[in-house]
This record gives C-alpha cells, structure tokens and sequence, in this order.
C-alpha cells in the first residue's frame, strides 16, 4: 500500500506493519512529539487518524498538517493508519475490521515499541480522529461498535444503541458531498445522551477545506486549533 505516494505534508518518527491479511500488509506511521521519554512525569496520549478518500481511495499520508501539529503541541503521540479499500475488501468486513484491529494493536503494542524509542504511553483512552469517509470510520469505531450491530451504517442509529465518547465535527458550510443536517441530527442525538460535543460549521468552504491548510494561517487558528484545545480540555492532554 505504500506505492506511487506523494510526499506526505510531514514525514513520520516511525512506520510498523500491524496487520497482513494474505499478501496485503498494512501499514501505519507513528508521530513523535519533540519531549523525550523523562521530560514528563506522565505518559503521552495516542490520537489515532484515519484518512478519507470515499472509502475506495487515501492512505495514511494524506492529512492535514495543522491537525497534527495542534496534537503534537499537547504532546500527543501521532498514529495515522492505512486501511483495506473498497472493492478489494468490504465496508464492514474488510475496512472496520481494520480499524478496531488498530486500535487492538495500540493499545497492546505500541507501549513496548516506542518505550525502545524513549516514549511513554496511555493507551486506556484513545482520541480517534478523521477526515471525511474517515470520520465515519471514527464515529462507527469510537463507540465500539461492531459489525453484528450495524444494522444501518449511521452514527445516528448507532447513537441510540451504544454510548459515545465525547465528539467534536467541523464540516464545511457549502459542502458539496456531505448535508450538513447531518451534523446537526447528530448533535442533537449526543445531547439526549448527555454526551459533551460541540460543532463547527465554516463559512465559505467545501467538503474536506481542512486538507489544504497551512500552518499558521485562518483555517488552522481559527478553526483546528479551537477544535484541539476542546479536545484537550474535554478528554485529557494527561
């Protein structure tokens, strides 16, 4: 999966195979933040990032840089993983499958790998973060969701069955791929819950505006930063 790529905005601290299913090997890339192992007295967060791409396209070094450095500054280790893609595996079978198998590799290897590389760990909690077809695979994985109860690929439905952690969307007003009722539906159904959530919808730009930021500029002060900082205030920079 690692073919004909371009440059990634940044480039990773380390790259680990966590699953092969036949042939295929997949891969993930692990962000460092620049404290060293003894410059806390605390472990270090893990924030999981799953690309977008329609499910049928993306991979792991297609992400937004603002978006990992806001994380990296709360000393969040970094974990942005490749996925089976549509039509080689299915939705449900192949690409959720591949995720909560990620998420089952973090938080059982991980702390001993990168406890070689002078880098502290928590991996109780998990900060699951994703950019449009990976958002999706965010909400659907961030609840434990599994494929026995998806009845309707929806966190909507979802939401009634299962409890989720707290949630923060930012969306583009004039998407053209995604309604923004969406959003709003499903703010309303994690108020009911009682769930923390907030949400952000930007004047003035398309469906996944984020990709195209750079550091430092409108989109990423006014729009990820405040998103990283709810974040970090709501879960934990620990």
């Amino acid at each position: 999966m690692d073919d004909d790529r371009k440059k990634p905005p940044m480039e990773p601290s380390l790259t680990y195979t966590y699953k092969q299913v036949g042939n295929k090997i997949i891969n993930l890339d692990v962000f460092s933040p620049s404290k060293r192992y003894g410059a806390r007295n605390i472990p270090s967060p893990v924030m999981l990032f799953i690309h977008g791409g329609a499910w049928i396209g993306g991979n792991r070094q297609e992400f937004s840089r603002p978006v990992f450095e806001e994380f990296l500054s709360h000393e969040f280790v970094i974990v942005s993983t490749d996925y089976r893609l549509v039509p080689e595996s299915s939705f449900v079978n192949g690409q959720l499958e591949d995720i909560r198998d990620v998420e089952t590799w973090i938080k059982t290897e991980i702390p001993s790998k990168l406890k070689d590389h002078g880098f502290d760990v928590q991996t109780e909690q998990i900060v699951v973060v994703g950019g449009s077809a990976g958002a999706l695979l965010a909400l659907l994985t961030a609840g434990g969701a599994t494929k026995e109860g998806i009845n309707q690929i929806s966190p909507l439905q979802l939401c009634e069955k299962i409890e989720y952690p707290p949630v923060y969307q930012y969306t583009g007003a004039q998407d053209g791929l995604f309604e923004t009722c969406h959003v709003t539906d499903f703010a309303a159904a994690l108020e009911k819950q009682g769930i923390p959530h907030k949400e952000h919808s930007v004047p003035g730009v398309d469906h996944a505006f984020d990709m195209g930021a750079k550091v430092g500029d409108d989109v990423h002060l006014n729009v990820i930063k405040p998103a990283v900082d709810w974040i970090v205030e709501v879960v934990g920079s620990f």
